[in-house]
């Protein structure tokens, strides 16, 4: 809200999508905010997979809630297929627009992915990213595949 000189999330929110203003917010700099990459996301997964993270209950209970991932327009819209579980977190705001997850394809061994994108609009609703965020986790996926 500082950054965009509003009063409230959803005033800040609508500044970061005009599309007509160009921002620049400590959101987008990973020295003044929360940054990872996309490799030490699928590594934090890995590890919260194999149980090192978190005690027993609590991985158990981590990867129920990243099962549950609401927004199904993203990785979990590559892999509609009966028995796979997409368990994953989004990452948005303004022209970033990342997603992690983790795959779990019957009898194989989980797959953790991570895209992450800078948008080159601000709109809350990208279709197309969106659809590009999920073909990229589909090739990588697809490679990394193998039975258990």
């Amino acid at each position: 809200m500082r950054d965009t000189d509003t009063h409230s999330t959803a005033e800040a929110f609508a500044a970061l999508a005009d599309n007509d203003e160009a921002w620049t917010v400590s959101a987008y700099d990973p020295a003044y905010a929360s940054a990872t990459t996309p490799a030490e996301m699928t590594r934090f997964l890995c590890e919260l997979w194999a149980g090192r993270v978190l005690s027993t209950a609590s991985t158990r209970f981590a990867r129920s809630v990243l099962a549950k991932q609401i927004w199904p327009h993203r990785i979990a819209a590559a892999f509609p297929h009966r028995g796979v579980v997409v368990a994953g977190k989004t990452g948005t705001i303004g022209v970033i627009r990342n997603e992690v997850a983790v795959v779990e394809f019957p009898g194989e061994t989980p797959v953790a992915v991570a895209v992450f994108t800078r948008a080159a609009r601000a709109e809350p609703v990208l279709p197309v990213v969106d659809a590009a965020i999920g073909e990229a986790a589909r090739i990588a996926v697809t490679e990394l595949r193998r039975p258990r």
